[in-house]
């Protein structure tokens, strides 16, 4: 039989990544077959001989089919469009499947092309399809009404909006009825907008109605509204498809190429719906669908903030440095730019009335939003130079530290250098070895203080003039080559004048520059003397401040210049602050050895006098929000780069593009994990809890954080010395709320059978002639998994532990009545869990089941374990303090070292140093990567197996201890009375000695640079809503995508908890 020929052929050019064209194809009419052609042309990457091809497409109503297998023939494959796939109309997408299996059979790789976009005319009637697509559509806005309460208002309220948007569109719909093609797949949206919208009123009313008899114009308007009920109910594309004809339609009709002759006025459709609102609060009058945008996918009408038409999908990320590079965001708008409070504390020392620390917190005062190409067009000539007739400069850019760049010019200029500006804008000097004469140079800020930057350009000679006009094509980028030149756009957002941002841990200050709100959870005072004091009856010396705003935490909930900040009735509070409640009042209570309230007040008044006011800040007890205007502020299309003036953490909330709303949503289980992170969270602990993870995803992150232990007994010292341990983790585990993987087997002992059931209980039968021990996790010497106050066991098992108690001791023993809390037992600290099972004595009845199961909960269902346990590389142990770690990340494969164990024998480079004690030395020796101190008089963060930790300063003046140089040298000192001669051997004979016993003197010191291993990365996938991470040694850290629904579900819950 001879194969008829398709009418028409479409050609798309694929590669890694993006296909063209990318707008929407004309690929003809619904419910055609085979009429139409689409050759996919691949570039190299795309083309292996062990890759199968296969064509998937999904249509208008989100429904997914996959032809055959396909060959490429001289680097392309086609296929032609079913009327399966034609059958809705509407646009579709159609995209290219490569698939690498292996030895096996099984699929070892799977890569998906970006889809190409393709519209159908629709047909006059839906014909025999009509009852189909009447319930296709019906089943489609059930779904939209239990994914949104706003999907019930459209529903109640429907009837009454079309005629609006369709008064508003009238002339344009009349002139789209005779026009093009292009407005032809405009109505093809339109017939499925409109039937969604009759099925948010009656499913079957309206889509008859629709169907007979509703004119192109109440089509056209149907088009933006009922598409948007659609992607927010379903997340499916039709958003999209709706936004990309729309604004293909309505270039034309700016343009004014559809202008055909007024037809005749068709039989008056029903009214349908108005459109969507996005936003918090009451809906405004005239709009039917409220969806708000703290979700997982945003649909909004923008009116004249954005564009026309309806946008798609709009992803919040976090950033942290004070800047982000987005390559996914939309020709559009930030929905919010949002700046998180930090407070910092700085000194030297313990803080104390004496030695009092600073307090700051962030101060932004604008930021800086442009595209890929970071260097604004002018240049100047002279300043930051020595030839100013020879050189010409650019304006002060905002830079990022650490972060690698390119600056690139046309050719013809051949030296290029960077002079460095700090936070205010002052010179902190040029990049050393900076002349170029590749027209390129690399470079990176490599100090924390470098913010800002001049680019500079000279001919080689450096003495040639150079015209203070000349044309110049200037770019800095990101990255490690010069791409091609793209001109500048940006701009830059000055910030209203704000007092410092504050916060720790999940509780900030914030200002969203976008929206103008600026949210206060921290306040702050500083005291002189003047103030309401009185004295407190807590005992002598302790005097209280009204403090009604602050927020009555058990707990401490601020930070002092002066004092240290502790919970309300804690011991050893002579000089420490606190918040304390009466019945009638809040006060801030600080405990000092000051005797009366007449010489406190002095004493306040002296340290403001002298510059160091006793300053507070303190967690407020309910956030203050003040109103400033909002801006608008830019995002870019293909590349877009926001830094601010400073170092900080935030997060931006922006539309992705319309080819990421397409890859995102038309495959979301295979998509890039970045289009899925619309609400991130994170955990952390020795198992980090995740109580709302989304179905959609990976893992960001799971790292396993270093911790140095020093374990010993008395008084460490050379002659009692310590032993140093990181921690050395081996695997990490993701499971749901069940942290028991059973090892439980088969088995009968004494009277007494069990049985392993498909749900992991275990049925147990008979009675017991002697004692009888069913093992759930076998007993061993090294913990399956640690736990910490608050985990619940289940209490038809019993546990072998092994503690690590609080004060760092270990402790072998047994919890047998398990209906109890762990942390409400003799045992506090880490427990790691050694063995798990049940045990009967003669006698016992052993009928029942034993549901085996450890959670995080107070009260908990059975529910069988689910979890993913990955391996580690073989990994040294990992160190840290708690605020610096090393830390190895399971996700990515990043072993990231900020910490270094060295071992002493006495072969080292010693040298003597003086000390300030003639004939008196320290024991000196240079390394090259120790981070120094900042001051002569600062501790060090390094720890010794043989000698406390002091200060340069200390060590200077004869106290036995360790401490590492300050400012630029790199080293170590030890004082030690016992070797503290200019000869080194008796000192280097210690640590040989010392070598050779097994106990070598041994220090773990901070890295001046973190050491990046890049070891192979892993892909975890959270099994359930509710998850458990950890590992088995160390504490993890986790983040993760967050389900918007449980969110909110938790988010409503409080709220009628509260009454509210």
């Amino acid at each position: 039989m001879h194969m008829q020929e398709p009418i028409r052929t479409l050609r798309v050019q694929a590669d890694a990544n993006g296909v063209r064209p990318s707008n929407p194809q004309y690929a003809g009419v619904q419910g055609e077959h085979n009429a139409t052609r689409v050759i996919f042309a691949l570039d190299e990457a795309l083309l292996r001989a062990e890759y199968r091809y296969r064509f998937e497409f999904v249509d208008s109503m989100g429904g997914l089919d996959a032809g055959g297998e396909a060959t490429p023939v001289d680097g392309e494959l086609s296929c032609l469009l079913p009327e399966p796939w034609t059958r809705t109309g509407g646009c579709g997408t159609l995209r290219l499947c490569a698939v690498a299996a292996g030895a096996d059979g099984q699929e070892e790789q799977v890569v998906y092309t970006l889809p190409a976009l393709l519209t159908f005319a629709t047909r006059e009637s839906a014909g025999p399809l009509e009852d189909e697509v009447k319930s296709n559509l019906s089943a489609l806005m059930t779904d939209a009404r239990e994914a949104t309460d706003a999907a019930n208002e459209a529903a109640e309220s429907a009837n009454a909006a079309a005629d609006k948007v369709d008064e508003a569109v009238s002339s344009a719909n009349a002139a789209t009825a005779n026009a093009n093609r292009a407005a032809a797949s405009a109505d093809a949206s339109a017939a499925i907008a409109t039937a969604a919208a009759g099925g948010a009123q009656e499913a079957k009313e309206a889509a008859d109605t629709a169907a007979s008899g509703a004119n192109t114009a109440a089509e056209q308007a149907r088009t933006a509204a009922a598409s948007a009920n659609t992607a927010a109910g379903t997340a499916s594309t039709a958003a999209s498809n709706a936004n990309a004809v729309a604004d293909a339609v309505q270039a034309k009709l700016d343009a004014g190429e559809l202008k055909g002759e007024k037809g005749d006025t068709g039989p008056e459709g029903p009214q349908g719906v108005s459109g969507v609102y996005v936003g918090g609060g009451d809906m405004p009058e005239g709009y039917t669908v409220q969806v708000d945008p703290a979700g997982d996918m945003m649909c909004y009408t923008a009116g004249e903030s954005d564009s026309r038409y309806l946008r798609a999908t709009e992803i919040r990320r976090p950033f942290t440095g004070g800047g982000i590079t987005l390559t996914d965001a939309d020709d559009a708008a930030f929905g919010g730019v949002t700046v998180l409070g930090a407070t910092t504390e700085a000194g030297t020392g313990d803080k104390g009335p004496d030695n009092p620390y600073a307090l700051t917190g962030v101060q932004p005062a604008s930021l800086t939003v442009c595209g890929k190409n970071l260097c604004p067009p002018t240049f100047y000539q002279g300043a930051y130079t020595t030839q100013a007739e020879s050189r010409i400069r650019s304006e002060i850019i905002p830079i990022v530290p650490h972060v690698q760049y390119v600056f690139s010019v046309a050719t013809g200029y051949a030296a290029l250098n960077v002079y460095f500006l700090g936070s205010n804008k002052v010179g902190l000097g040029w990049l050393q070895s900076a002349n170029n004469t590749a027209a390129q140079l690399k470079f990176t800020p490599n100090k924390d203080t470098y913010r800002y930057a001049v680019l500079v350009v000279s001919y080689p000679d450096q003495t040639t003039p150079i015209a203070p006009d000349a044309p110049i094509s200037a770019q800095l980028e990101f990255g490690t080559a010069a791409t091609p030149y793209t001109p500048y756009t940006g701009q830059t957002v000055p910030l209203p004048a704000l007092e410092p941002l504050y916060g720790t841990g999940d509780i900030r200050d914030e200002y969203d520059a976008a929206t103008g709100v600026e949210t206060r959870r921290w306040g702050r005072v500083e005291f002189d003397g003047t103030e309401a004091w009185i004295t407190r009856t807590s005992g002598a010396g302790v005097y209280g401040y009204a403090l009604p705003d602050v927020f009555d935490a058990p707990a401490a909930a601020g930070v002092c210049t002066h004092f240290s900040f502790v919970k309300n009735g804690a011991s050893g509070m002579q000089t420490a602050v606190c918040v304390a409640s009466a019945s009638t009042r809040k006060d801030l209570s600080v405990f000092t050895t000051i005797a009366t309230l007449d010489d406190f007040k002095a004493w306040l008044s002296a340290r403001a006098t002298a510059g160091t006011p006793v300053t507070v800040v303190y967690q407020l007890a309910e956030p203050v929000v003040t109103q400033h205007g909002p801006q608008r502020i830019h995002t870019y299309p293909g590349c877009t780069n926001l830094m601010l003036d400073i170092s900080a953490e935030g997060a931006v909330r922006y539309p992705l593009s319309a080819p990421m709303q397409w890859d995102a949503k038309a495959d979301k289980t295979a998509a890039d994990d970045r289009y899925a992170n619309v609400l991130t969270g994170a955990a952390s602990g020795p198992v980090a809890a995740l109580e709302d993870v989304s179905p959609t995803g990976a893992l960001h992150r799971a790292a396993v954080l270093g911790a140095t232990a020093e374990t010993g007994e008395g008084d460490k010292s050379p002659d009692n010395p310590y032993t140093l341990a990181g921690v050395q983790p081996t695997k990490v585990t993701v499971c749901g709320k069940n942290l028991l993987d059973s090892k439980a087997v088969n088995g009968s002992s004494n009277g007494v059978t069990w049985t392993v059931q498909s749900d992991g209980c275990i049925k147990v039968t008979g009675t017991a002639t002697g004692t009888v021990t069913i093992d759930i996790l076998p007993p061993r010497n090294t913990p399956y998994f640690w736990m910490s106050q608050g985990y619940t066991p289940s209490g038809s098992v019993s546990l072998a532990i092994y503690a690590i108690k609080e004060d760092g001791t270990k402790e072998y023993g047994a919890i047998t009545n398990l209906g109890i809390k762990v942390g409400l037992t003799p045992i506090t600290g880490k427990i790691g869990i050694l063995r798990v099972y049940k045990q009967y004595l003669s006698g016992d009845a052993a009928d029942g089941t034993i549901s085996p199961y450890i959670g995080l909960e107070p009260d908990h269902t059975y529910v069988p374990y689910a979890g993913q346990t990955i391996a580690l590389p073989a990994l040294a142990p990992l160190y840290g303090d708690g605020t610096v770690n090393d830390e190895y990340d399971a996700v990515s494969g990043v072993e990231t070292r900020r910490w270094k164990q060295v071992v002493f024998d006495g072969t080292e480079a010693w040298a003597a140093s003086a000390t300030g004690t003639a004939g008196k030395y320290r024991a000196s020796l240079s390394i090259a990567d120790i981070l120094p101190t900042a001051t002569f008089s600062q501790v060090s963060s390094c720890r010794c197996s043989h000698y406390t930790t002091v200060s340069a300063d200390n060590t200077y003046n004869l106290k036995v201890g360790i401490s590492a140089n300050y400012g630029t040298s790199h080293g170590i000192f030890v004082y030690d009375d016992a070797y503290d001669t200019q000869d080194m051997t008796d000192w280097k004979a210690y640590l040989a000695a010392q070598y050779a016993a097994g106990t070598p003197v041994t220090v773990v010191y901070q890295l001046d640079e973190p050491v990046i291993t890049q070891h192979d990365p892993a892909r975890i996938l959270p099994p359930a809503p509710v998850c458990r991470v950890f590992a088995d040694a160390g504490n993890t850290a986790v983040g993760y995508n967050r389900d918007i629904n449980r969110v909110v579900a938790k988010l409503e819950a409080a709220l009628n908890s509260a009454g509210v």
